[in-house]
């Protein structure tokens, strides 16, 4: 007799098993977030002592703001995702801050030099009008990069008002209009700045989650599902790719730890009713991520069970003769139940001779797969 059976388990621990994996993942994941938020620190302080905080002082109060919220947040998976987002803006927090110290020491350094023109103006003796009105004019502009790419236009300008002898309304009307150009030419530097950075700061991003979704033990298909989307994520949706990618993880951690549970059942049955139990072996590939627990008998009867991710297991009971096959199967199947908590339920016969005579069964082989964890 040859029977195989799909079977449906559920573990009588499961709840506590399951609470006790959320617990551990929940320890992982608080101390995943103090990991980050001490990166985040470190380059918070590598900035501060490269005196950069001056020049983005809201945005740094901001970030000492996010990491203390995450720090004592009461929900890790909460403060989880905070830090995937807070961890957005750190990636382009520290080329902003020297881009904007650039800018600054940039604009000084110009004023140095439009100081020292103004030195030179005064020596040609120019009218105190035109100096007051260009003065007026171009000082004290409030996007600096403006009038940082303004400078030479307004070098060329001040050429114009000496060798042309300008009126001071045609010499308003002039630095009026390069203003108006510097500052629609630094509205797009900026934005083609931002979007550089914001693009190599998400490759980085994708490149992490990436090696963190084919670390995490996945289905091959599960995993490449999740590699998709992350390849076609936006910088807008890829903080919501980061926290499914780490949910998937979460379920994927609780999942394997029942179905070790299940294996260390099955495995010590088999060897309780007799059987020479080969060690477990998982086998993954783009189809199914199966746990493989053989086990034979002397006479070459064999048994095999085949334990799903998702709770579902398939035994076979091959290689008898006559009615053998039938009491095998009320040996294991009952100590599941009864010393092991495991209950089998969902019962679906795939095959079954009761009449099979075959005599020439010889022991099962061990499979050469990596083994189970």
């Amino acid at each position: 007799m040859s029977a195989w059976h799909d079977r449906q388990y559920q573990l009588a621990r499961e709840r506590e098993i399951r609470a006790a994996a959320h617990r551990a993942r929940v320890v992982a994941v608080e101390e995943n977030n103090e990991s980050f938020l001490h990166r985040y620190e470190d380059i918070l302080n590598d900035l501060v002592a490269d005196g950069l905080e001056e020049f983005m002082a809201s945005e740094f109060a901001y970030v000492r703001s996010e990491i203390h919220r995450i720090r004592y947040a009461s929900d890790a998976f909460a403060a989880r995702n905070w830090s995937v987002q807070l961890g957005q803006r750190m990636r382009t927090l520290p080329r902003q801050a020297r881009e904007q110290k650039w800018i600054a020491e940039e604009h000084e350094r110009l004023q140095r030099e439009e100081a020292a023109h103004k030195a030179e103006r005064q020596a040609a003796k120019l009218q105190a009008e035109k100096e007051t009105a260009w003065t007026t004019a171009t000082s004290n502009w409030e996007n600096k990069l403006a009038r940082n790419l303004a400078f030479k236009a307004l070098a060329e300008l001040r050429q114009r008002v000496l060798i042309e002898n300008l009126s001071v309304a045609q010499m308003q009307q002039a630095i009026a209009q390069i203003k108006q150009q510097a500052e629609v030419q630094a509205r797009k530097t900026q934005q083609e700045f931002n979007q550089t950075v914001q693009a190599e700061a998400v490759q980085t991003e994708k490149a992490e989650l990436v090696k963190s979704v084919e670390s995490a033990n996945l289905p091959l298909t599960q995993t490449e599902l999740m590699k998709q989307k992350i390849a076609a994520a936006s910088w807008e949706n890829l903080a919501e790719i980061t926290q499914e990618t780490n949910v998937v993880q979460d379920d994927a951690v609780e999942n394997e730890a029942v179905r070790k549970e299940m294996v260390k059942a099955v495995y010590q049955s088999l060897k309780q009713a007799g059987f020479t139990v080969l060690p477990p072996v998982k086998q993954t590939n783009s189809e199914n991520d199966i746990v493989l627990i053989q086990a034979s008998r002397p006479s070459g009867n064999q048994a095999r069970f085949r334990i799903k991710l998702d709770g579902s297991v398939r035994y076979e009971f091959d290689n008898y003769k006559g009615q053998h096959c039938k009491k095998d199967m009320d040996q294991v199947l009952p100590k599941l139940s009864e010393i092991y908590g495991v209950n089998l339920s969902k019962e679906r016969v795939i095959w079954e001779n009761p009449d099979d005579e075959k005599m020439d069964a010889k022991p099962i082989s061990p499979i050469h797969t990596t083994r189970a964890r």
